[in-house]
């Protein structure tokens, strides 16, 4: 499939290219006819890689749209809502091609998750002894948490759980306010810690993970 998930941008980028009908002989047209193919393929290409998102650790968005009419209608529709990336379109040679970008927020994340009551965690005593940290903080007001996932081999999703030893669920849909689940995700990704440390969604530079 052209095109990725990026998962640290929260969005979708899928590309398509196309040619215009030969019996069509008019410049103009033959532009709009050819960039109109392209994003067709493009948006067959982002249906395609909406499949591939994972729910969680065991459900992909394409298993969620073969399980349930209403939400594949409610996505197919999402999807064409889809934006052209800025400076995307190009045409080399009578073939032409598109990117559009679609957010796995708001709308999309709505259709997908499941909507949980919050609740308190059952189990949530820590020892705050920093003994293995990535990073070394005060320990004042803490602003949020990062996990440091390398080496693990897990794959992305939109809702993880952090669960305790005792296999109580500390963090997850069912504890995460709907608002912010929906609105700036779940969690963030990130490859770079530092990067991390200083995210808006921890505080920017007033952050304290």
């Amino acid at each position: 499939i052209e095109g990725r998930i990026d998962w640290t941008n929260n969005e979708i980028i899928a590309y398509g290219e196309g040619v215009a009908p030969d019996d069509i002989t008019n410049p103009a047209r033959r532009r709009l006819m050819g960039a109109l193919a392209a994003k067709v393929v493009a948006y067959r290409n982002l249906l395609e890689l909406i499949g591939e998102v994972r729910i969680d650790s065991e459900t992909q968005v394409g298993m969620a749209m073969v399980q349930s009419d209403s939400v594949r209608i409610r996505l197919e529709g999402i999807v064409r809502g889809a934006t052209v990336v800025q400076g995307s379109q190009t045409e080399v040679d009578g073939l032409y091609g598109v990117a559009l970008r679609l957010k796995l927020l708001n709308d999309f994340s709505e259709a997908v998750l499941p909507v949980a009551t919050t609740s308190v965690p059952d189990e949530n005593t820590f020892d705050e002894a920093e003994l293995d940290s990535l990073l070394t903080y005060s320990p004042e007001a803490y602003t949020g948490l990062i996990v440091d996932a390398r080496g693990l081999n897990l794959q992305p999703s939109m809702a993880p759980k952090i669960l305790a030893s005792s296999g109580a669920q500390i963090y997850g849909v069912g504890v995460a306010e709907q608002h912010f689940v929906t609105n700036i995700g779940l969690v963030g990704y990130h490859k770079d810690p530092d990067h991390a440390a200083s995210s808006d969604r921890l505080g920017g530079e007033e952050a304290y993970p």
